[in-house]
């Protein structure tokens, strides 16, 4: 991962956000350094001080809040990463450390609660565009959300984010600001789906599952359609939520940002909850775990 002398001599967008970097993520899209928006980054990532070093070593990837809301990963190879409040990003790693890995928690986990931080909305879902409204896809973790936002991709759908789906509010209407065009995969989905192509790069070495290109060429808000709530089952059936309280602890665990300490942060992202639970058009969609399948769901869900 390499670092410059100059301040911030990588700038980015990151779901509509402009970041200042001083680290290359070249899975962003770049920001011209011409670009009235560029001299004024809402998020800022530069290298912290090696005394974050201390609270390492660790066994496992972790989070760890502290007061007034800070956050740090803490990366067991060998880096921690500060977020505060207000865009303010520092990192913090050891030589060995590989530099990809530290790219996949930045765009991963850091940058998402960093939209947290400034007001948004951020579902831990991926989305699709399905005619003129976005479709999030929400579940339970290894449910298969981006193989099927993938499914989507292989059948000509714009694939609009993944793993963060970023909410806004434009009067009286909510939109979806798209993301880096890219999936993560396991190779047996990207082979099942003809997708190899598309194919980047490993998420990091020595990592099996994919970076895949997107190439989504949606750069603007789309208005928001509601949710897909994905379950594991023998076949394809699909239940209107009427009663937007059975969802809640789901969407609780499902928007990035519940694992703020503050009591205003907490309430902020229950009432976000709430308010997401209760008018948002919502769907409990069981599908199949089958890989053979995959180009079948996408039909059922548009037909």
């Amino acid at each position: 991962m390499s670092v410059a002398a100059n301040p911030f001599p990588f700038i980015y967008r990151f779901h509509g956000v402009v970041v200042a970097s001083h680290y290359d993520l070249p899975d962003l899209p770049a920001v011209s350094a011409e670009d009235p928006e560029a001299q004024r980054p809402r998020i800022t990532i530069f290298p912290g001080s090696q005394d974050l070093l201390r609270a390492l070593p660790v066994s496992e990837y972790d989070i760890v809040v502290h007061e007034h809301d800070v956050l740090e990963f803490l990366i067991p190879e060998g880096a921690v990463i500060r977020l505060t409040p207000g865009g303010t990003v520092e990192v913090a790693m050891t030589s060995t450390v590989p530099g990809d890995l530290v790219r996949h928690v930045i765009i991963g986990q850091v940058l998402p609660n960093a939209l947290v931080d400034l007001g948004m909305v951020c579902l831990h879902a991926s989305a699709v565009q399905m005619g003129t409204v976005a479709m999030a896809l929400l579940g339970e973790g290894g449910i298969g959300k981006s193989s099927l936002a993938a499914a989507f991709l292989a059948s000509g759908f714009p694939v609009l984010c993944d793993d963060c789906t970023p909410l806004v509010q434009q009067g009286h209407a909510s939109y979806v600001l798209p993301g880096p065009g890219r999936l993560k995969l396991w190779p047996d989905t990207v082979e099942a789906l003809g997708l190899q192509r598309r194919v980047r790069r490993p998420i990091y070495a020595g990592h099996v599952k994919l970076v895949v290109d997107a190439g989504t060429p949606v750069a603007t808000p789309v208005p928001f359609g509601g949710l897909m709530i994905l379950r594991e089952g023998p076949e394809f059936q699909s239940e209107q939520v009427t009663d937007g309280n059975t969802v809640i602890p789901l969407l609780y665990q499902n928007i990035f940002g519940h694992r703020r300490l503050s009591r205003a942060a907490k309430e902020a992202h229950f009432a976000a909850t709430t308010k997401l639970a209760l008018t948002t058009p919502m769907t409990v969609t069981t599908i199949p775990r089958d890989l053979s399948r995959l180009r079948e769901m996408v039909r059922y869900f548009t037909l």
